[in-house]
């Protein structure tokens, strides 16, 4: 019976933040925002390949609670304002690259304060963007499959690229 209530409880939560593939190529375009190695090898394997991916390119990594999931730590820092993070999936014959870009923008005229604003990394022409990007990109290349590029908008509770 807790159970069927936890299920009933969760189900709003789950549809309401479904991810809808907008386009889906093997050729890079504008406003891709995720990365897919198509490959052979198993989740473990993938993940084992992943890590030391990032590891041989300097990146700081952490794992996350999910298994198979791993984060770097705040890269390209520029000025004190600008990060960007990567996040690799690792799953059965395939890898998902995706990333987040954050900035830090003064929101006061008279006082200190400011606020982060965190966006998706995509292919887009600002320059912090480009540089994340080519990042992501970099790291594909080194996975050794065939990359898909993705456009994915998430629907629901959780908005990105807001405050």
């Amino acid at each position: 019976m807790k159970s069927f209530i936890l299920i009933l409880l969760l189900l709003p939560v789950v549809a309401f933040s479904q991810e809808v593939v907008l386009k889906r190529d093997s050729v890079a375009f504008k406003k891709a925002n995720k990365l897919i190695i198509e490959n052979s090898g198993s989740a473990k394997e993938n993940f084992a390949l992943l890590q030391a991916t990032f590891l041989t390119n300097g990146y700081s990594i952490r794992r996350t609670h999910d298994s198979f999931v791993i984060r770097t730590v705040d890269s390209l820092k520029e000025s004190g304002t600008v990060s960007f993070y990567l996040t690799g999936h690792a799953r059965d014959k395939e890898i998902e690259l995706t990333g987040q870009v954050s900035t830090v923008a003064s929101t006061a005229v008279l006082t200190a304060a400011s606020d982060v604003f965190t966006y998706d990394i995509s292919n887009t022409d600002g320059a912090v963007q480009k540089k994340a990007f080519a990042s992501l990109h970099d790291i594909a290349k080194q996975l050794k499959g065939k990359i898909m590029y993705l456009r994915v908008k998430t629907q629901g509770l959780r908005n990105r690229g807001t405050i």
